[in-house]
């Protein structure tokens, strides 16, 4: 195969067509694989991810592609080259941004994030749930969370909520927590 009639500027142009026809993907499964890393232990039954989430790396991705193809666009001069790897270095600021938005459930209790801090608590320190149910079909149900120190969170309760609300009410149960519905 002749490698001399590419250049570059098309290496770099697949490579940001390619990142953009995979940015619904993998703003899908990356997200999922990320949270799985960073937070999942043995005793985690259920972690959850903002809408929010999917956005920032998508954001993230789309960087990466204009990135590739502003290299390619310039003939992958000295300054284009530049200018994509400032892109990538900044992309670093959505991916961690998104990596650190998480709701947990886990047998020892619920940590979650809503930006830079981190919350934890433990089972005991919950002190009631709230189940809001929709009133719009195919819209979830919300099941709000509240804390001693009056902090709250609010799951969607959707598919995979479902698949472990068993675990969320046997918690509910083994701990006392005030549980109500509207």
């Amino acid at each position: 195969m002749n490698y001399k009639n590419y250049e570059k500027k098309h290496v770099f142009g697949v490579i940001g067509f390619l990142i953009l026809i995979l940015i619904p993907y993998s703003s899908i499964l990356f997200p999922f694989m990320v949270a799985d890393v960073l937070y999942a232990t043995n005793l985690t039954w259920f972690i959850q991810l903002s809408a929010e989430t999917y956005l920032l790396y998508g954001t993230g991705f789309l960087m990466w592609a204009l990135a590739a193809l502003i290299a390619a666009f310039r003939k992958a001069d000295r300054t284009s080259i530049m200018s994509g790897l400032i892109l990538v270095f900044l992309s670093i600021v959505p991916f961690t941004f998104g990596a650190i938005q998480h709701k947990q459930l886990s047998d020892e209790g619920i940590s979650y994030s809503g930006g830079i801090e981190q919350h934890q608590y433990t089972w005991d320190e919950v002190e009631s749930a709230v189940f809001h149910l929709s009133k719009e079909k195919g819209e979830p149900s919300v099941i709000e969370i509240e804390f001693k120190d009056g902090e709250s969170v609010s799951l969607l309760k959707d598919k995979h909520f479902t698949a472990n609300y068993s675990l969320f009410l046997q918690k509910v149960k083994v701990h006392q927590i005030a549980f109500t519905g509207e």
